[in-house]
């Protein structure tokens, strides 16, 4: 059962942010028989999905910076302060470039800003409006000049925006590799560095963003469909950017998982150790491979 664990809202609430929660599951095991895994279960193999009660007020700070130096050290300057946020989300140069192109931004960013940082802030009224004012006082060394929505309007016009950064960025040469790497969050500039080099070395260009909560990030490398060469540079470029988060001690995927396209490099995520015992697990409860095929390299 999918719950949607990862995300943008893992900064305040952990991995299952605000998406509802599952109480109990049923399963097959291999022999057809029921697993059952808590309590209160539903029928028919699918779990309870407990969902949470939303938030009262919910604000949207557009926090634009220089450059990815001065948006890091903003992060960081908000884990610094403890300012309880839902979500901080991160946009570079590049993605901000190709999303303010495809369409405008709104709020009121200045032409100069090449990073963005999203802060979303949820709660009762008077907590969200003490908590824009926490994060303008934690990012001002940093910042340009914070941009606060708070009507419906507004945030809805401002989270379309972000949700949309992807497929602007798409349509910049027509395609792109996503990767889906994750690092502490005090080594998002190294991987943020990381990636331009590895698209410069490749001929490349690079585009990022994602969750700077918990260090998820979605670097593209951009590249003309239909390109065979500009395909297998990506390729060789995501899996130098997969050593590069497992040197800063982070991992080849946060979110989307291994699946087919990175099974070869499982071994790579947990280490020879790791891979072994992942396997021994996967043959106890599976000896003969029925569940998910495939995708353990």
């Amino acid at each position: 059962m999918g719950h949607r664990a990862g995300g943008r809202r893992r900064a305040r609430r952990g991995p299952a942010g605000r998406r509802p929660a599952a109480q109990g599951r049923h399963g097959l095991r291999p022999r057809r028989a029921v697993l059952r895994l808590g309590g209160h279960a539903g029928r028919h193999h699918r779990g309870v999905a407990l969902a949470a009660a939303g938030p009262e007020t919910r604000a949207l700070v557009a926090v634009p910076c220089a450059d990815a130096a001065a948006g890091c050290e903003a992060i960081a300057a908000l884990f610094a302060a403890g300012v309880q946020a839902a979500a901080i989300e991160l946009v570079d140069g590049g993605a901000l470039r190709a999303a303010r192109a495809a369409f405008p931004v709104p709020a009121a960013l200045p032409d100069g800003a090449g990073f963005l940082v999203v802060v979303e802030l949820d709660g009762a009224p008077a907590e969200v409006q003490r908590l824009v004012g926490e994060v303008r006082e934690a990012v001002a060394p940093a910042a340009m000049d914070p941009y606060a929505a708070t009507g419906a309007a507004e945030l809805e016009a401002l989270a379309r925006w972000r949700d949309g950064v992807s497929w602007a960025v798409t349509g910049v040469l027509g395609a792109k590799l996503s990767e889906d790497v994750v690092v502490p969050v005090d080594r998002i500039a190294g991987l943020l560095a990381a990636a331009e080099a590895i698209g410069g070395r490749h001929g490349l260009p690079v585009c990022t963003w994602g969750h700077a909560g918990d260090g998820n990030l979605h670097v593209s490398f951009l590249l003309h469909p239909g390109s065979d060469d500009a395909h297998g540079r990506a390729r060789l470029a995501g899996g130098e950017l997969h050593a590069e988060a497992v040197a800063l001690g982070g991992s080849i995927s946060g979110e989307h998982g291994i699946g087919h396209v990175k099974r070869d490099e499982l071994g790579l995520a947990l280490g020879p150790a790791g891979l072994r015992v992942h396997r021994a697990i996967k043959d106890a409860l599976d000896p003969k491979g029925l569940f998910n095929p495939g995708k353990k390299g």
